[in-house]
């Protein structure tokens, strides 16, 4: 009998089952380098990581960090995440990954307390 292994290469799913920024620090903490395509309001946005950094973003006419903070605010969406970097564009954020997730998880927090007030 023989066994055949795939090397999984990627994966999708839906923002309400997996949010962003928890996709976000996984794809830090575990030093991947992926591209992530999310759809959020009908408009595809990129994410690129090497080795566990976030170093590009973009989002309709939004370009690295406030790409980002739009981003990371939506709440329903689909992703798909491919371990190939399909193209890679020089970087677009200069910012320490550990600061920006940070940052994000803030910026989510504070969106919310808004939104319950």
């Amino acid at each position: 009998m023989t066994h055949e292994t795939r090397d999984i290469t990627g994966m999708e799913g839906d923002l309400e089952t997996f949010p962003l920024l928890d996709m976000l620090f996984w794809l830090h903490q575990t030093e991947r380098s992926a591209v992530m395509r999310v759809t959020t309001n009908g408009r595809p946005a990129w994410i690129f990581f090497r080795r566990g950094q976030l170093y590009r973003c973009e989002w309709r006419t939004l370009r690295g960090v406030p790409a980002l903070f739009a981003l990371v605010l939506a709440e329903t969406g689909s992703f798909w995440l491919s371990k190939r970097l399909l193209i890679e564009g020089s970087a677009n954020i200069d910012v320490p990954t550990e600061e920006l997730l940070f940052k994000c998880a803030i910026l989510i927090d504070e969106h919310g307390a808004e939104s319950a007030a």
